[in-house]
């Protein structure tokens, strides 16, 4: 007992342990303290340097609600004319951007987080490889 109290507290212990049950016992205990370690640094870490990441924008209705800019592409806007989706003629007119070049709003949407487009998840995925994210 005095030789496992020793290493919990984290001095030297008289004798090395020679008995199956405590080299068991202390194996198990440094496991749990490297688990318990690595999760504390991580949440922590991710804590303090990317406190940018918030509350997720899960619906729609969401979107509206920040101060976001919707970018348009107008040959997607006009493909949507088509389909029965039309939520994103409910953005306010000072809040549509004109892309141009798509991939440069895609860096802003990745890196600032004040615009949104609609873009197919492929091209989003190539784009954010493409640009090491």
């Amino acid at each position: 007992m005095y030789n496992t109290w020793s290493i919990f507290i984290g001095v030297s212990v008289s004798e090395m342990p020679k008995s199956l049950k405590l080299r068991i016992f202390i194996f198990i205990y440094v496991c749990y303290c490297f688990a318990l370690s690595t999760v504390f640094q991580a949440f922590f870490v991710s804590y303090l340097f990317e406190p940018k990441y918030g509350e997720k924008i899960e619906t729609f209705q969401d979107l509206l609600h920040f101060s976001v800019n919707y970018g348009f592409i107008s040959t997607v806007e006009f493909g949507m004319q088509t389909m029965e989706f039309s939520d994103y003629l409910k953005f306010p007119p000072t809040h549509r951007v004109d892309f141009v070049v798509v991939k440069n709003y895609l860096r802003r949407m990745m890196n600032d987080g004040d615009v949104a487009t609609i873009a197919g998840p492929q091209y989003v995925s190539y784009i954010s490889n493409e640009l090491g994210y």
